[in-house]
């Protein structure tokens, strides 16, 4: 669906709240050591895919995973995203600001 609102309201962004903090490498609430991806972008985009796995509940934008595959489907460029914790205070006014919260997603 965001492929089509992206298109339809001629969006350069798009912001994701979560219940996380961002896009991680493994489930934080399995493994509290997991690092959180500060970005995604072209370069690394086939090997963050590699460690992330479909959501396990569920989920209508398939978790992360389908998160990030939907927003690197969008053929408009280039593409910003964030994904941030939308339940702690103030972020969702950062992230629409620009400020640097949660992982950032750029594809050019």
């Amino acid at each position: 669906i965001n492929t089509y609102l992206f298109d339809g309201l001629n969006a350069d962004s798009i912001c994701y709240g979560t219940n996380v903090d961002g896009i991680f490498r493994d489930d934080p609430s399995k493994n509290s050591n997991s690092p959180m991806l500060e970005e995604i972008n072209n370069s690394n985009y086939e090997e963050v895919l590699d460690t992330i796995s479909h959501s396990q509940f569920v989920d209508v934008t398939n978790g992360m995973r389908g998160k990030i595959e939907e927003i690197h489907q969008i053929r408009k460029r280039p593409i910003r995203c964030i994904v941030y914790n939308a339940f702690k205070k103030e972020n969702t006014y950062s992230a629409l600001k620009g400020v640097n919260v949660g992982t950032h997603i750029a594809f050019d």
